[in-house]
């Protein structure tokens, strides 16, 4: 099932100075020099320093003394192509996470981002999180080459399907900037990350590292150089050193906290003198692990909430009924009940509420108060799509549930459960939904269709 992927924000304006630069070049090439040396005399006239490996792109001999094009990197010239390339000048920003991955094209002439694309990291096949990858590598060179290769594999297509998008050749693309947390910019260039994992907790990454996209298996970025943006610590990644960049915390008020919520959560606060950061596991919270109605951002998961005096209004992700919530619903939740004073600071729901429709979602089970968002309920929550909020109300939401608990090892691999989804006010903050009926039926939640006789999706 595709999931749910966020490619989209707000840029602050910046001034352009990319790293890459062209000029239009016209060597002259008498019959007795090579195309090689007369482009460097011809770079020499023109005050433009080749660099070492300068690679001269096209045949060997250019004997109509046609234009050539320089490529600058860093302000020496490294590769010079035939013809005038100037207005071909692409980059990509790269966004590689725990769990998806996200791929900008960019002008490197006018900065616009013309288009995004993105995909789940094909290393999730391989765990959840880092402390599994890194546990996966410890298998030895072979396992680290593995995830390295299908990580490079599928940043090398999704480059590609953005330059067939808008026909750009992708020897166009010259750079890459790479954030990510520090594990996986440890697997994206072959670097055993297991030194994270054991004390003192080191990182083999000090710095920015600039580094040819061929040196790495890619195919089709044969031009390009991967410039990797420098973690602040083994913990707190370049993906974070990007986001205080793109934000200017430093050049904004003070205190400012910047929160980045992902599989690997950080925060970093700026004050007048000083700057802290520190990093925390938030994917497995947002994503299943041992939350009963957590799920990913996929087909049926409750990706916001409303809560309104008649009652929760969900969007849901897809066009079926809800089977869990996802990250943003959980945090929509939180906040909407908080809100509406239907949770204390401390995190408990309330015993009662002056809305009527509200306090019919309030419940006690087992001994534990429960928000109703989903299921069988006196006042049927809203449920649409994701495009829009609808104003009428849906029909009542499946009730599914297992009579059996699942095992404590089933909960730790984050198993999903479906409608009804229970907010509980003791630990663990979101609980097991009613046990089963004991018949093994669900109801369609947006008809009134009779109900089918399936399998229990719990069991």
């Amino acid at each position: 099932q595709a999931a749910n992927i966020l490619v989209r924000g707000t840029a602050r304006k910046t001034d352009l100075n990319p790293n890459i630069s062209k000029k239009l070049l016209v060597p002259v090439i008498p019959a007795e020099s090579s195309l090689l040396e007369s482009v460097k005399k011809s770079l020499a006239e023109t005050g433009l320093a080749a660099a070492p490996d300068l690679e001269v792109a096209g045949p060997e001999r250019n004997s109509g003394g046609g234009a050539m094009t320089a490529v600058s990197r860093n302000g020496r010239v490294d590769l010079v192509e035939p013809g005038d390339t100037r207005a071909e000048c692409f980059g990509l920003a790269v966004d590689v996470g725990t769990t998806t991955l996200v791929v900008s094209l960019v002008n490197l002439n006018s900065g616009c981002e013309l288009d995004t694309i993105s995909a789940l990291n094909p290393q999730v096949t391989y765990g959840h999180d880092v402390v599994t990858r890194i546990t996966q590598v410890k298998g030895g060179q072979a396992s680290l080459h593995h995830l390295q290769g299908i990580l490079v594999r599928e940043l090398d297509r999704l480059g590609l399907e953005l330059c067939q998008r808008h026909s750009i050749a992708p020897d166009r693309i010259y750079e890459a900037a790479v954030a990510g947390n520090t594990c996986m910019m440890h697997l994206l260039l072959a670097l055993d990350p297991v030194v994270l994992a054991l004390a003192p907790y080191t990182s083999r990454i000090k710095g920015s590292i600039s580094v040819r996209a061929t040196e790495l298996g890619f195919k089709t970025l044969c031009r390009a150089h991967l410039y990797i943006l420098p973690p602040i610590s083994p913990f707190v990644g370049g993906d974070i050193t990007g986001g205080i960049l793109a934000t200017d915390l430093a050049g904004g008020p003070k205190p400012t906290l910047l929160i980045d919520i992902g599989t690997n959560g950080e925060v970093v606060l700026v004050t007048e003198n000083k700057t802290f950061a520190c990093s925390v596991a938030a994917g497995p919270a947002f994503e299943g692990m041992n939350i009963a109605c957590g799920m990913r951002a996929q087909p049926g998961a409750i990706e916001s909430v409303r809560i309104e005096n008649d009652g929760p209004r969900l969007k849901v992700i897809g066009k079926g009924s809800p089977r869990g919530i996802c990250g943003s619903g959980l945090i929509d939740i939180v906040a909407q009940l908080r809100e509406k004073e239907l949770i204390d600071a401390r995190g408990r729901i309330a015993a009662d509420c002056t809305a009527p429709f509200l306090r019919s979602c309030l419940r006690d089970r087992n001994g534990k108060r429960s928000f109703l968002l989903a299921g069988r309920s006196t006042s049927p929550s809203r449920i649409s799509a994701r495009s829009s909020w609808p104003r009428g109300p849906a029909g009542p939401a499946s009730t599914c549930c297992s009579r059996r608990r699942p095992s404590a090892r089933r909960r730790s691999r984050g198993s999903v459960w479906p409608a009804p989804s229970v907010i509980t006010s003791s630990p663990p903050p979101w609980s097991r939904s009613a046990s089963c009926p004991g018949n093994g039926m669900t109801a369609s939640p947006l008809s009134a269709t009779p109900p089918r006789r399936e399998p229990c999706r719990c069991c």
